[in-house]
């Protein structure tokens, strides 16, 4: 087992986010579970209309537990952020040269969850400095609702500071990540086809 150490120039960086070798996809930086997947759903969902927790190896398989708690929480993570993407683009979000992600929360101060996200969406990723951002930019948005025939919602804002750059995507994301988009897909429809 490889347990990932601090940002580095190869994608072995993921600290909280260690994966086997030999479960990483050959010939590419970006190191991934590609071959296990895992769709966590505690609670009934609307899209997908689905509940449970949901593994498959890399035959797409069911399986009822993976080879590694370090595996589960691989494919956790990109599981909800290849879902993330499948929603927005089936709602129209176009992933295209210069997309970028603002990322919030708490989890937004863990490295290794960022370059997933970023690797998963092909874009880089930002953070705000800022305590409580989403908080924040709800008060923004109930703000300008007030003051929108006086203010444009950029004039209000201009007194914050720029979000900052936390990663980028590896050069091969697209290649790792966009094939796992359409096994996303496929392994929720067979999800419903059994119901």
């Amino acid at each position: 087992m490889v347990w990932m150490g601090d940002r580095s120039p190869h994608p072995s960086s993921y600290p909280s986010l260690p994966v086997r070798v030999g479960e990483a996809v050959e010939n590419t930086n970006c190191v991934t579970s590609v071959w296990f997947s895992g769709l966590y759903f505690d609670e009934q969902e609307i899209i997908p209309f689905v509940k449970g927790d949901h593994r498959f190896n890399k035959a797409n398989d069911r399986v009822q537990r993976f080879t590694s708690m370090e595996v589960e929480v691989r494919a956790l993570v990109e599981g909800q952020f290849l879902a993330k993407r499948a929603h927005a683009e089936d709602l129209g979000f176009n992933i295209e040269a210069g997309s970028r992600i603002i990322a919030t929360g708490g989890a937004s101060n863990n490295k290794s969850i960022l370059q997933v996200l970023s690797d998963v969406f092909n874009a880089p990723v930002y953070v705000l400095e800022a305590a409580n951002s989403a908080m924040l930019g709800s008060a923004y948005q109930a703000k300008h609702a007030l003051v929108a025939e006086h203010t444009s919602f950029s004039e209000m804002t201009s007194c914050l500071s720029p979000p900052v750059l936390a990663c980028q995507p590896y050069k091969d994301a697209a290649q790792v990540y966009n094939p796992m988009v359409g096994r996303y897909r496929r392994l929720i429809k067979s999800i419903l086809d059994l119901k």
